[in-house]
C-alpha cells in the first residue's frame, strides 16, 4: 500500500497495535501505558478486540464487589 505525505496516514499508523482475545489475560494498566506511547508516536491506535475479551477479569471484579452474576445451566 502506498501512503502519501500530507494525508496523515503512515504504515505505522495503520498497523494493528493490539490484539485482545478471550484466551489471553489483559493487564489493562500496562496495555494502557504501552498504547499511550503508541498514540503519542502515531496519533492513533488500532486495537483488534475479540468478543469476550477481558470478560473473566470483568466478572471477577464484579463478583469481588458483591455483584451477583446471572449464569445459565452451563455456568456461562
Amino acid at each position: 500500500m502506498t501512503f502519501i505525505d500530507g494525508f496523515c496516514a503512515t504504515k505505522e499508523s495503520r498497523d494493528v497495535h493490539a490484539i485482545w482475545i478471550p484466551e489471553m489475560p489483559i493487564d489493562i494498566v500496562k496495555e494502557g501505558e504501552r498504547l499511550k506511547k503508541t498514540m503519542d508516536k502515531c496519533g492513533n491506535v488500532n486495537v483488534f478486540l475479540s468478543e469476550g475479551s477481558g470478560i473473566h477479569d470483568i466478572i471477577a471484579e464484579m463478583e469481588a464487589s458483591g455483584s451477583k452474576i446471572p449464569r445459565d445451566a452451563f455456568g456461562h
